[in-house]
């Protein structure tokens, strides 16, 4: 009762949580083996030239992992730009150990990489990018921001 001889009703909240899973994806086929899927690691002053060697070694995919969330440079930016137009998907990652890829910064940064047409791992580490990549590759699966959204 409150003060005023009425009574008040007690309003409770309540929160009901229920997992997100991810669509299932398939089990790897013989194709998996196969699907190369290389890691290249950005830092201050690096270049493209490990992901170009990449490339000449017959990579399907690249993740490269940016500093902070998901930074490179301007060499990084040409290369993606160039990698993507070609067919190449680029998986944007970062070397941090917790944290996503957000798109923060330009010249070079995340912003521009993204919109470069590299695809954003999330917060999804590094290791388990390559697999999710090389595992939806080997499909033939045409991998879009949308697609990686449900796994990641």
């Amino acid at each position: 009762m409150s003060g005023d001889g009425s009574s008040r009703s007690t309003k409770q909240v309540s929160f009901h949580s229920f997992p997100r899973r991810a669509r299932p994806i398939a089990l790897p086929a013989e194709a998996f083996d196969s699907t190369r899927v290389d890691v290249v690691v950005s830092h201050p002053g690096s270049d493209a030239v490990s992901a170009e060697a990449c490339l000449d070694a017959g990579a399907k995919g690249v993740i490269l992992l940016g500093t902070g969330a998901g930074n490179g440079n301007h060499a990084w930016l040409d290369w993606v730009t160039k990698a993507v137009a070609s067919g190449i998907t680029v998986g944007l990652s970062t070397r941090v150990p917790e944290g996503a890829v957000l798109p923060l910064y330009g010249s070079g940064g995340a912003s521009d990489l993204l919109n470069a047409g590299a695809l954003s791992m999330g917060s999804l580490p590094w290791s388990q990018a390559r697999i999710l990549l090389a595992l939806l590759l080997s499909q033939q699966q045409v991998i879009s921001p949308d697609v990686l959204a449900e796994h990641i």
